[in-house]
């Protein structure tokens, strides 16, 4: 049996990411969290038990205070997207190994902004990011 896709969700508020993740668990993702990017980097990038993670959750202002430990993240998950959420407005950066998200000289990352509500009654599906 293939495991749920892992999803890390990574807030420093614990009600809007204890929210998300059983949203995301109830939709059959396999979420797990972390208060702070530097806790996140605790969890394997794979793991026999439950497969490896398949995206980032991180929130706009995790993200802004610890940029260091984004650069850890992307090098720890190489391939694994990011989605960097801010008052409803998603970016999602796609990171493939050997990207940069800055753009610098010889990287490329593909980068998108969009607007949207974040309901629990979007739908979700699991097979989108397997």
């Amino acid at each position: 049996m293939t495991p749920a896709p892992r999803i890390l969700v990574v807030s420093g508020e614990q009600w809007p990411r204890a929210l998300l993740r059983a949203q995301l668990d109830e939709a059959g993702y396999d979420a797990i969290g972390a208060g702070t990017l530097s806790r996140a980097l605790r969890y394997p990038p794979d793991d026999a038990e439950r497969g490896p993670v398949r995206l980032i959750v991180l929130d706009s202002g995790v993200a802004a205070a610890e940029l260091a430990a984004v650069e850890d993240a992307r090098r720890r998950y190489p391939g694994v997207a990011f989605v960097v959420v801010n008052a409803g407005v998603v970016r999602v950066v796609a990171v493939a190994t050997g990207t940069r998200a800055s753009g610098a000289a010889g990287h490329r990352a593909t980068a998108r902004t969009i607007q949207c509500p974040l309901r629990g009654e979007d739908s979700m599906n699991p097979a989108s990011i397997r």
